[in-house]
C-alpha cells in the first residue's frame, strides 16, 4: 500500500455489514477425522483440506479460511497462526468522482499512499484492521475446542525487518490427528483497492482451493459497473486497466462470472517446491497476480515506469578523464523506506544511520565504484519526501571508456536476477486487452 505518513486515513469503525461476515465452518467428514495419511502425498506431515481466499474491493474486505489436518507430531506447531497485514499490492490508493457537468467535481479527502522504493506497495496498519477471527481445533473423535478471541487481544509482533506488523494466535488442544480450522477477516479503508496475489501452493499438499476477487465497480459488468468514480494510482494517474498474470497448472484458468467477479478453483495441489538455490517460492510456485494500471498497453506501461525511475534518482557527475568520475546523486525515499530511515535516525543518531545506509549502498553499486551518504534532506519533515544525497566515485569499465556515461541503473548494477520472468497471459477488463507475453 502507499501511504503518506502524516495523512493516515481513518479506518471506518462502524459495524460490519452482514454480507461481510465470515461464513460458517465446514463440518468434517468421517474420512477427514479418521485419516492418518494422505495417499496422494505419501509421508506428508500435514495436509491442507481447504484453502479459501476472498478479496472484495467494493466492500474493502479480505478474508482467509484454512483447514489443516495434522498427521505427525512434527507439525503440531501449526497450532500457531500468524496473520500478516499483506493483503496484496495496493496499486490504487485513491478514488475520485468523474466530472459532474455543470455542478463541477466533488471534493475528495487526502489519499494515504505508502510506497516501497522499487515502486511496489506494502500494507500499513493505519489503513488495515483485523475485524474478525474465528478458529477451532477438532480431535479425531469429533470433540471440538473453539477459540474465542477479540482481534484487539491478539498478540502483536513484527517481521524480521522490523517494519510490518503481524498478529498471531494459538489454537487450543492441538494433537496428532487434529484438524485445525480458522478464518480471519481484514478490512481496508475506502481509499485503498487491493491487487491480490494468489499464492496457490503451500508447504503441504492441498485437497481443495478457492480464490475469489471482486474488483472495483468500474471493472464489473452491466449495471454492477455503474459508478461516477474512478481509481487513481500513487503517481496521481487515472487507473484504466485491470490485468492478471497467471502461472497455473495445465487446464487451470481464472474465470469471470456474468458480473465480472474473478475466481479460481483447484484441487489436489502439490506442495510448494523446496530445494537448494531455488528462486523465491512466490516466483517458482503457482500463483496469480492482479494489477490496477494506468496504462492501456505494454509500451505505455514501461514508458511510465522509466519516467518514474528518472524522477526518483538523479545526479551530477564529473569525469576527470574518460575513466574516473566523481559526483553526487539524489535518492527520493518515500513511504515505508522514508519512515524506516527517519525512525532509525531518531533512535540511533546520524552516525549509525550513515553506517547502515552506506552498507546498503555498497550492495548496489558496481565493482570499481563506491558510494556514501553525505546527508539527508527533509529528515525532520514528514510532509515531504526524504531525499538522500549520496556522493559517488569510481572508474568505468574498459568496455565503455570510449563512451563515458553511467548506466541508468547505476545503483542496481550489483543486483542479481538469474531467473527469467515469462508471464503467460494478462487480460484487461474494459479499456484494454493485452498480453504480458513476448
Amino acid at each position: 500500500m502507499r501511504l503518506k505518513t502524516l495523512q493516515c486515513s481513518m479506518l471506518i469503525a462502524a459495524a460490519i455489514p452482514s454480507a461481510m461476515l465470515p461464513a460458517q465452518f465446514i463440518k468434517p467428514s468421517s474420512e477427514e477425522l479418521s485419516m492418518t495419511a494422505e495417499p496422494k502425498a505419501p509421508g506428508a506431515d500435514a495436509v491442507f483440506l481447504n484453502v479459501e481466499e476472498t478479496t472484495n474491493d467494493t466492500l474493502h474486505v479480505y478474508d482467509v479460511y484454512e483447514r489443516i489436518k495434522i498427521l505427525t507430531e512434527k507439525e503440531r506447531e501449526l497450532k500457531n497462526v500468524d496473520i500478516s497485514y499483506h493483503v496484496g499490492e495496493f496499486g490504487a490508493t485513491d478514488v475520485k468522482p468523474q466530472y459532474l457537468g455543470m455542478y463541477g467535481e466533488a471534493e475528495n479527502g487526502p489519499s494515504n499512499p505508502v510506497r516501497r522504493q522499487n515502486g511496489s506497495t506494502v500494507a500499513a496498519p493505519s489503513v488495515l484492521k483485523v475485524v474478525a477471527v474465528k478458529a477451532r481445533t477438532i480431535h479425531s473423535d469429533g470433540t471440538i475446542f473453539p477459540l474465542t478471541v477479540k482481534p484487539e487481544y491478539l498478540l502483536r509482533t513484527k517481521s524480521s525487518d522490523g517494519r510490518l506488523q503481524h498478529l498471531s494466535f494459538t489454537l487450543p488442544s492441538v494433537e496428532v490427528g487434529s484438524i485445525v480450522e480458522y478464518r480471519y477477516t481484514i478490512q481496508y479503508d475506502d481509499k485503498h483497492f487491493s491487487s491480490p496475489s494468489w499464492q496457490i501452493q503451500h508447504p503441504y499438499f492441498n485437497r481443495k482451493a478457492h480464490y475469489r476477487f471482486t474488483p472495483f465497480k468500474e471493472f464489473l459488468k452491466d449495471e454492477q459497473g455503474a459508478t461516477n468514480r474512478y481509481l487513481v494510482d500513487v503517481q496521481g494517474e487515472t487507473v484504466s486497466t485491470l490485468i492478471w498474470w497467471p502461472v497455473l497448472p495445465a487446464g487451470a484458468a481464472v474465470r469471470s462470472d456474468p458480473l465480472g467477479v474473478l475466481s479460481l478453483d483447484l484441487s489436489d495441489i502439490p506442495p510448494a517446491p523446496s530445494e537448494d538455490w531455488m528462486p523465491p517460492v512466490n516466483v517458482a510456485s503457482y500463483h496469480v497476480n492482479f494489477y490496477y494500471l494506468a496504462a492501456l498497453n505494454r509500451a505505455d506501461f514501461w514508458t511510465d515506469q522509466q519516467r518514474l525511475w528518472s524522477k526518483q534518482r538523479t545526479g551530477d557527475i564529473t569525469f576527470s578523464d574518460r575513466t574516473n568520475f566523481t559526483g553526487y546523486f539524489r535518492f527520493i525515499l518515500t513511504g515505508q523506506d522514508a519512515l524506516y530511515w527517519r525512525q532509525l535516525t531518531l533512535a540511533n543518531g546520524a552516525d549509525e544511520v550513515k553506517k547502515q545506509f552506506d552498507s546498503w549502498l555498497a550492495s548496489l553499486v558496481p565493482a570499481g565504484s563506491s558510494a556514501t551518504l553525505d546527508h539527508f534532506l527533509g529528515a525532520d519533515d514528514a510532509e515531504h519526501n526524504l531525499v538522500a544525497v549520496v556522493s559517488a566515485q569510481g572508474a568505468l569499465p574498459a568496455s565503455v571508456q570510449n563512451h563515458p556515461t553511467l548506466p541508468a541503473f547505476f545503483f542496481e548494477a550489483s543486483s542479481h536476477q538469474p531467473f527469467e520472468d515469462k508471464p503467460q497471459r494478462a487480460a484487461a477488463r474494459r479499456y484494454a486487452l493485452w498480453s504480458a507475453v513476448d
